[in-house]
């Protein structure tokens, strides 16, 4: 704010720090006695204004963030899936090597990791792999999930059949109830909690 006689010059500028870019810039005069009243126009005229511009530059850099599979971890990943579908100890270590390829050509793929930790869990449960090889697998395909993105089911629900393989089935709630809360349609979470 600068003075200039019974007014008072606004000048707003909003810069991208990593670019130096310049996203927004205006420049208001307001009369002095009325600066208190013209405190709520003078915000909204710059939110108005400057959020487009915000918003733009936003989505450019969430635009980079995107992960984008190739196909061929896709198609590992979902035949994976139909193998792990099959419930036989042959097909269900068919489906980690599998998932284990997709995770090797994509480390970002989080339904590879989901699949992992789906077919380890199985592996545990039905004795199919010595427990303590399907233990670190289960844990770590939830801990990858939940680092890729914590606001999925995925990791979240893997963390829940990780503590029941532990025992710990009061634990497993909480992780169960977050599961289902970030997607009302998650059906096997629903039965298993």
């Amino acid at each position: 704010m600068r003075s200039e006689s019974s007014s008072l010059r606004v000048v707003v500028a909003v810069e991208d720090c990593e670019t130096g870019e310049r996203l927004y810039t205006d420049t208001m005069d307001i009369q002095q006695g009325a600066v208190l009243q013209a405190r709520d126009a003078l915000v909204d005229r710059i939110v108005c204004a400057a959020y487009p511009a915000l918003l733009r530059v936003s989505g450019r850099r969430a635009a980079k963030r995107v992960h984008e599979p190739d196909v061929r971890t896709w198609e590992l990943t979902h035949a994976g899936m139909a193998l792990v579908d099959r419930s036989n100890a042959t097909d269900n270590a068919r489906a980690l090597v599998l998932f284990e390829q997709a995770h090797a050509r994509d480390p970002h793929d989080m339904l590879s990791s989901y699949g992992c930790g789906l077919a380890s869990y199985f592996g545990l449960l039905n004795q199919w792999i010595p427990r303590d090889i399907a233990s670190a697998r289960l844990l770590t395909a939830a801990e990858q999930c939940l680092a890729m993105n914590c606001r999925s089911e995925h990791g979240h629900f893997l963390m829940a059949r990780w503590l029941m393989a532990q025992g710990d089935y009061a634990q497993a709630i909480a992780p169960l109830r977050r599961a289902v809360a970030i997607n009302p349609s998650f059906g096997i979470g629903h039965s298993v909690l």
